[in-house]
């Protein structure tokens, strides 16, 4: 069971990080929801704080990156 479980969560963070990169690269959340299946709403919401966390810290590094 611990296998299947840690395969599991090897494919949810493989999607979750392919989506980042797709928004990263201009993708909107209703081109992700349509070929995930689902709302644009429920791909934002499954996936949308990820995205913010990830600019938040693209941000903290450059701005340290600047004072430095």
């Amino acid at each position: 069971m611990e296998r299947y479980e840690s395969g599991l969560q090897a494919l949810n963070q493989g999607l979750a990080d392919e989506i980042l990169a797709c928004r990263l690269a201009g993708a909107t959340w209703s081109e992700i929801g349509e070929r995930l299946g689902m709302t644009k709403q429920g791909a934002q919401k499954r996936w949308g704080g990820s995205l913010r966390e990830i600019r938040s810290s693209m941000h903290r590094d450059e701005c340290s990156e600047q004072s430095s």
